[in-house]
Order: C-alpha cells, then sequence, then structure tokens
C-alpha cells in the first residue's frame, strides 16, 4: 500500500488530454481517499460547483509549486 500524497478537502488540478495537441486543465477537490489501483492512490474528487465527482489515479493529479510539500501527507 503507497501513502497518498494529497489529503481530503485540498484543492488539487485534473488534466485530461482530450485530443491531439489540446489538454484541459480544473480545479477539483479531494473529497475521499481510496485504496491503491494497479499500485497507486486512488482519490474521489468533486468539482467546485459540486455537480460532477469522479475517481482518478495519483498521477493524475497536481497542485500549484507553490502549494508542493516536501513529504507524503499522513
Amino acid at each position: 500500500m503507497h501513502v497518498h500524497w494529497f489529503t481530503t478537502g485540498e484543492l488539487v488540478s485534473l488534466s485530461e488530454k482530450r485530443f491531439p495537441g489540446l489538454v484541459w486543465t480544473g480545479e477539483w477537490h479531494i473529497t475521499a481517499l481510496l485504496a491503491d489501483a494497479d499500485g497507486q492512490p486512488q482519490y474521489r474528487i468533486q468539482s467546485p460547483d459540486k455537480l460532477r465527482e469522479r475517481v482518478v489515479g495519483e498521477q493524475e493529479l497536481t497542485v500549484p509549486v507553490a502549494d508542493r510539500r516536501a513529504y507524503p501527507a499522513a
């Protein structure tokens, strides 16, 4: 089991490649820490308008450089 890098309630950025040459990025809130899948932590995230939720792997999420921590969340 891996340690989750992000915590519940944290604002994160999600980037998706939708078409060749087009990347969509948006901010989402983490609502739950989930078990590992394929060797990486999973998160349930919710859009700021609270209309959409989805589950994503840790490699799909980032935070602004100023907000990055040196150590994983405990």
